[in-house]
């Protein structure tokens, strides 16, 4: 019996009591007409009641007390109208009686009949109500009804477009009610789960007006919003508030992140439950019949889910359709199922807003189709696709990706950038410096979490990870600092000094106030004593190497200098001559002049006559004299004289040289000559400090820093480092990563570092961490853990499930499955306090 229904069988008997009262006191004033007449009212009041309980129950108990007390008034009124004497305090107690048990057999005999009703509207979002509907309809105290309601496109006036209904395309076991044959005002429900939080303040679709919470809120006490998607913990701003939240009376979150997400005002209506669509994908148990054939034909281990959303195709359309061939490609030399499911919008939009690929686009699916290990989902849900997959590879803004976390698949988040494939190439690294001892080069690695040990005489190569920091950590350390027998790991995007031993093989970490990005660009040791060059750091650090302690000396920008340009304050622009530091500023022509001895700082202005500013310096080399300054911006190389302060330009530039902005990277200064490595420059030049002639060394294959062995050894610079060690110079192209080496007689040689062997299966596994506030746990595509990488990671099993699991109950409650139960638990008022 529904809740209105008890209530008004309760308030009959109610009123049988009322009548019972008034009868014996028209018995005792002898008013034997009045007291007739009630007793067939009681007995008309009786017989309806019976019948309300009848056609919601059937026969029970009550039924069978109200015709035994129909019985009794029939019997006092045939009494009363034979005249016989009656006592009226008797026939009310014995009425009473009556009236008692009929009320306790009500209240304890009929059970209250909820009615809830689902109301989705597309089909493919119908995980959001699915594990509550099926919670609702497990209660027999409760009546179900899915209502998939029609919706509209709009017009770009706002007016309503083309019509939708999707009621057939839901699962064959949920029964589903014509959303035009059901009469709200006469069932009036007891709750009404929605999905849809827009309103008509949607701009692209809307739901049928009837349907707006605003009108459905008239036909019940209870309606109350889950929401459509799934978080990783934060969701955008425009969900913070919608029209929805002001007409529920509850929302759901997924968890407190979530929660906080919403605007104060409604924080009050929400319950923190969880999310239906985690139950889904939870609880789903696959059976065979499920899998259609063509799948199965294709079907082997491992299973790859790949998703393409809206959101690359916006931002890189023709990327985006050159990453889906790479992919479809790549798979084709695996031995692994690629299921491949597009955003069901996706060939509209590109019909739409980018109809130049449509062709592209058009023939890449044909391509997809034709793979022997390649299944196109294009299911109304994507929980098969999901169910079958061993891991995810797609767009990290697809909320499906959260559906893979909750169940512990791993997580690759693709790079459309990324459109080759490096696995052969990714033992060659980017290094930032290098130091040298006997046999050995120890090199900081700048794609990678590692400090490098090159054996010079045999190649062979180990790397020493560094405690604490993300394996795929980008330029953590850029300068080292051998010191005694330890090497000191100068943080740029790290943010502790890593101090390398190098007779245990251990790291100690050393603490420092207030790191950033680009902390430190170079340092240099004096008299035991570190000095880190600040990048983007505020100050000059200070490291006693003897005792470990670090102080700090501010280097405040002049308030003549401005820094319009977001430039670092120094980069490879540094140099130690005697006990005095040389620092040229990135963004103005100015020589910060420290006396190491003192501390004492002096800003000295470096200007050609009458040649204008040079815009800052970028690079520096010389001796303890002759300096040599490349610009930051522009293609100016200048002479100046420490003691004299002269200053004047170089030129002019050899035969063939091409550059005009950026040209220079770094300068190292072997014996009396200074070799300039280019940036975007097109050669290595060399000038003598006697003559001051520049003159070509080499050109820097291929001459155009756009062009690379290929993408694998993209850098913003044709070189990556240059420093002069001992007799010779060594440095690292970005050509292909190999080392340069150049001797004083001018020859130049070259020669690989190769990583290949340092890559492990454990290594790839630490490549799965937090990826930012909306990714509790996956791993990114790089050039080092391509898409063949992750196949076999995959493949070994060594995937740490429970960790992940683990890190999603941290942005969802009720990860076990059961969201959706407690959920109607706590609406239904079985729950908790609600």
């Amino acid at each position: 019996m529904r809740k209105a229904q008890k209530r008004q069988a309760e308030n009959l008997v109610k009123l049988l009591e009322q009548a019972h009262e008034e009868i014996k006191r028209a018995i005792e004033r002898s008013d034997i007409l009045t007291a007739r007449t009630l007793l067939g009212d009681c007995q008309d009041g009786a017989v309806a009641l019976g019948n309300l309980i009848e056609k919601t129950e059937g026969p029970n108990r009550t039924i069978s007390i109200l015709e035994d007390y129909c019985e009794r008034v029939y019997q006092i009124h045939e009494e009363l109208v034979q005249g016989r004497e009656i006592n009226g305090n008797q026939i009310y107690k014995k009425l009473r009686k009556f009236q008692i048990e009929a009320a306790n057999s009500i209240h304890n005999d009929i059970r209250i009949k909820r009615e809830a009703v689902f109301l989705p509207y597309k089909a493919s979002m119908w995980d959001s109500l699915e594990s509550v509907w099926q919670a609702a309809k497990a209660d027999p105290d409760c009546d179900t009804y899915v209502i998939p309601i029609p919706y509209y496109d709009k017009n770009p006036d706002g007016s309503l477009g083309k019509f939708h209904y999707e009621g057939e395309e839901y699962p064959p076991d949920v029964p589903v009610v014509p959303y035009n044959t059901f009469d709200f005002a006469n069932h009036r429900p007891d709750m009404i789960f929605i999905h849809n939080p827009y309103d008509e303040y949607n701009y692209v679709t809307t739901v049928h007006p009837f349907f707006y919470s605003g009108n459905i809120r008239r036909f019940t006490d209870c309606l109350v919003y889950i929401p459509y998607y799934e978080t990783g913990g934060e969701q955008a701003e425009n969900f913070r508030t919608l029209p929805v939240y002001f007409t529920v009376d509850y929302m759901i979150a997924q968890s407190k992140q979530h929660m906080k997400q919403f605007d104060e005002e409604v924080s009050e209506k929400i319950l923190i439950l969880g999310s239906p669509k985690f139950d889904k994908v939870i609880n789903w148990n696959l059976t065979d019949q499920e899998v259609p054939q063509a799948w199965k034909r294709k079907l082997h281990h491992p299973v790859f889910f790949y998703n393409t959303s809206i959101t690359g195709l916006l931002r890189d359309s023709a990327g985006t359709i050159e990453k889906m061939r790479a992919v479809f490609e790549r798979f084709q030399t695996l031995k692994a199922t690629l299921i491949w499911r597009p955003h069901p919008l996706f060939e509209s939009t590109i019909q739409a807003m980018r109809p130049d690929i449509l062709k592209r686009y058009q023939e890449t699916m044909k391509y997809f189709e034709n793979l022997e290990d390649g299944i196109l989902d294009q299911t109304s849900e994507a929980s098969l696709g999901i169910g079958l997959s061993d891991a995810y590879i797609g767009e990290e803004t697809s909320s499906m990706v959260h559906l893979f976390g909750v169940l512990g698949k791993p997580i690759l988040i693709s790079d459309e950038r990324i459109r080759e494939d490096f696995t052969k190439e990714a033992g060659n690294a980017r290094f930032f410096d290098v130091t040298e001892e006997e046999n050995f080069l120890w090199l900081s690695a700048g794609d990678r979490n590692g400090l490098i040990r090159y054996e010079k005489s045999s190649g062979a190569v180990r790397i020493f990870r560094i405690p604490g920091e993300k394996p795929d950590g980008y330029r953590l350390y850029n300068a080292i600092v051998p010191y005694g027998d330890s090497l000191y790991l100068i943080p740029y995007n790290g943010t502790e000094i890593a101090v390398f031993h190098k007779k245990t093989e251990t790291f100690t970490k050393l603490l420092f106030q207030n790191p950033t990005t680009a902390n430190f660009s170079k340092a240099y040791l004096y008299q035991k004593k570190i000095y880190m060059i600040p990048a983007r750091y505020p100050a000059i650090l200070e490291l006693n190497c003897e005792t470990g302690r670090i102080a700090y000396f501010d280097v405040m920008r002049p308030k003549s200098l401005e820094d319009d340009s977001g430039m670092p304050f120094s980069f490879n622009g540094n140099m130690l001559v005697g006990s005095t530091l040389l620092i040229a500023l990135a963004f103005d022509d100015v020589v910060l002049q420290v006396d190491l001895t003192t501390m004492e700082m002096t800003y000295r202005e470096v200007m050609a006559p009458g040649l204008g500013k040079t815009r800052g310096f970028w690079c520096m080399a010389g001796n303890e004299k002759e300096i040599l300054l490349g610009s930051n911006s522009g293609k100016r190389l200048l002479y100046w004289n420490l003691i004299t302060s002269e200053c004047r330009t170089l030129e002019p530039y050899p035969e063939g040289w091409r550059g005009e902005e950026k040209c220079f990277f770094e300068m190292a200064c072997l014996k009396d000559e200074v070799y300039v490595f280019p940036k975007t420059g097109n050669q290595i030049l060399k000038i003598s400090l006697k003559s001051l002639k520049i003159e070509r060394l080499s050109d820097y294959e291929p001459g155009d820093m756009n062009v690379r062995k290929n993408n694998y050894y993209e850098w913003a610079s044709n070189t990556l480092f240059a420093k002069c060690i001992n007799d010779r110079i060594l440095f690292q192209r970005a050509y292909d990563f190999r080392i340069g080496e150049i001797t004083e007689s001018g020859n130049i040689g070259a020669f690989p570092i190769d990583l290949s062997e340092t890559i492990r299966e454990k290594d790839i596994a630490e490549n799965f961490y937090r990826r930012g506030k909306n990714l509790p746990w996956a791993a990114r595509e790089t050039k080092l853990l391509t898409i063949p990488r992750f196949v076999q990671y995959v493949q070994s099993g060594i995937h740490d499930q429970s960790r992940q699991i683990q890190e999603y109950s941290a942005i969802a409650e009720n990860l076990d499955g059961t969201a959706g139960e407690k959920i109607y638990r706590s609406v239904s008022g079985e729950y908790g306090d609600q």
